[in-house]
């Protein structure tokens, strides 16, 4: 591949990621919402049954963010290996291997986007089940 064609792909993955993400993203909310607002009327054993599906389909989700990932990766590693056997990359390929959150990962910045996805995953599944519980009056027999 030239270095035009690698530059294309990894825009299209990176516009994949970044599509992903928006889709669970809203999903995640839309399921908050919902929880809240059909706390009073959801049986516990529907909620465990969305519960599971959100699981499977932040699974589903994630597997296609490593795919996309990993392809990132590997065109990014090309870039930088044809710029190291003397070819001059283009301002475009040179910004990629350059600039690319991918290529230059902090430790810091690996451990908040990790906090960021977990974090509003757990919340999605216990915010729920907090609106259900809760709005559950407690029997006065």
């Amino acid at each position: 591949m030239n270095e035009t064609e690698i530059v294309g792909q990894l825009a299209v993955h990176g516009d994949r990621i970044w599509s992903i993400l928006q889709y669970w993203t809203s999903v995640s909310f839309g399921i908050m919402v919902a929880g809240h607002f059909a706390a009073d009327r959801i049986h516990w054993s529907v909620l465990a049954l969305f519960g599971l599906l959100y699981i499977a389909f932040s699974n589903v989700c994630l597997d296609m963010l490593n795919f996309d990932s990993s392809t990132i990766r590997a065109g990014l590693d090309q870039l930088q290996s044809m710029a190291d056997n003397g070819a001059a990359l283009g301002r475009i390929g040179q910004n990629f291997v350059e600039n690319s959150p991918l290529s230059s990962q902090t430790l810091l910045s690996q451990f908040f986007r990790i906090l960021t996805g977990f974090g509003l995953f757990l919340t999605t599944l216990a915010y729920p089940a907090y609106c259900h519980f809760k709005s559950r009056k407690p029997s006065t027999d």
